[in-house]
């Protein structure tokens, strides 16, 4: 039986605004349309050469700690970072501790800019995220340390407070600035050790397989968009750890003395500079692409300006990680206007899985996204492609579609 007009005419009007529906309930944070932008076209964003400064602690190696020891040592000057990773392999309570020891005649101060450390556990990917929302959000833990000539000092009384329990992950991060050089070591031992009497013992642990430790150039890494970003372009991005558009550092293994590199840039904080100019919102998201991920992200817009505002967002939010086998999983992070700076600050935890990407996306290319998504609900294919559906907004492209469809069978 033909149906009538009516009948046709009500149809269309319920289709209208059945996708118009969906388009007013889509956000930037909608899962359906985050994972259309993820795999949609994109553009790396054009970078300037990485600056790298100060001196990078890494001591990963071994992540599993049997034995008891010195976990890496090396001798620093200036600006400095131990970041250290480790899990008690052993069935006894122990505690991982910074040590600096002072080769010279003379007395040292070292100044411990920051201190933080996450609480000691079996998963993981708590850990790396405790210890990275800590290091952007907690007041710095700061204070000088006397070392006397030819002598040890503790560097935090703080750790060697903290009981590792058997199978607990421990990982803190120390920033320290020192004058004259200084021999920095993390070390693991039983809890009731002292620890200037157990490093006197001068045991050094070998690395294990992967072997991921050493000295590195580059505790802080800077970059900065070589161009602005315009949102005329389309949807941008920057990768990060993937070792071709970011390098990995390369560096030197004082104990086992070999070459090394550090795979992944764990305990490097980024700052990553992006000017932007254009018209209208930017939409920005985070995309793990090498596996799991559980960190955070500082964002700070309009940087040392009376307008600057900063905000701190969980990578992910809602649960620990991201990413699981899933290189399009995706994040929304916030949302802000085109011709603003933007600064963010992340750096990747131990137990984080690189690369990873950070996704800029223009109001028209994320209002094309919801369109599409509108398409796929109203079972019109083809209409986020309908000329001029930019203009006039998805709601009229996606609807428009479905409704000359209905007209040509009347």
């Amino acid at each position: 039986m033909r149906k009538s007009k009516w009948y046709t005419y009500v149809s269309i009007g319920l289709i209208w605004l059945g996708v118009v529906g969906i388009v007013q309930a889509a956000s930037p944070a909608d899962m359906d349309v985050m994972k259309y932008i993820s795999r949609s076209s994109m553009t790396p964003m054009a970078m300037q050469p990485p600056v790298d400064t100060g001196t990078l602690l890494f001591s990963d190696s071994p992540e599993y700690a049997g034995a008891d020891g010195i976990l890496y040592a090396d001798k620093v000057a200036g600006n400095a970072r131990l970041y250290f990773y480790h899990v008690n392999d052993n069935a006894y309570d122990r505690k991982i501790v910074a040590v600096a020891y002072n080769p010279s005649s003379k007395l040292v101060i070292a100044q411990v800019k920051n201190c933080q450390y996450a609480q000691p556990d079996t998963s993981y990917y708590k850990v790396g995220k405790e210890l990275s929302t800590g290091y952007y959000k907690n007041a710095p833990a700061a204070g000088g340390v006397v070392i006397m000539p030819q002598d040890y000092a503790l560097l935090s009384e703080a750790l060697n407070t903290v009981t590792v329990h058997p199978a607990e992950l421990f990982s803190g991060i120390l920033d320290i600035h020192t004058s004259s050089p200084l021999v920095i070591s993390s070390v693991i031992m039983p809890v009731e050790e002292d620890p200037i009497s157990f490093m006197k013992q001068q045991v050094y642990l070998p690395s294990d397989r992967s072997k991921l430790r050493g000295t590195f150039r580059g505790k802080d890494r800077l970059l900065k968009t070589l161009i602005p970003y315009m949102t005329q372009i389309g949807t941008g991005y920057i990768k990060l750890g993937d070792n071709v558009f970011d390098r990995f550092l390369q560096g030197w293994d004082s104990m086992d003395r070999r070459y090394t590199d550090d795979r992944g840039n764990y305990g490097v904080d980024y700052t990553i500079q992006v000017q932007t100019e254009g018209e209208g919102n930017i939409h920005l998201y985070f995309n793990p692409q090498g596996g799991a991920y559980a960190g955070v992200a500082e964002i700070i817009y309009n940087k040392g300006t009376r307008k600057e505002h900063k905000k701190i967002v969980s990578l992910p939010e809602h649960t620990l990680s991201l990413g699981n086998k899933d290189m399009y999983a995706i994040q929304y992070v916030d949302t802000f206007s085109a011709g603003q700076e933007v600064t963010l600050h992340v750096m990747p935890p131990g137990a984080a899985n690189l690369p990873v990407r950070f996704i800029f996306v223009p109001e028209k290319n994320y209002r094309q996204a919801v369109q599409a998504v509108a398409a796929q609900h109203t079972d019109t294919p083809g209409a986020e492609e309908m000329p001029g559906a930019a203009a006039e907004g998805p709601a009229y492209a996606a609807g428009n579609a479905r409704i000359q469809q209905l007209l040509a069978e009347l």
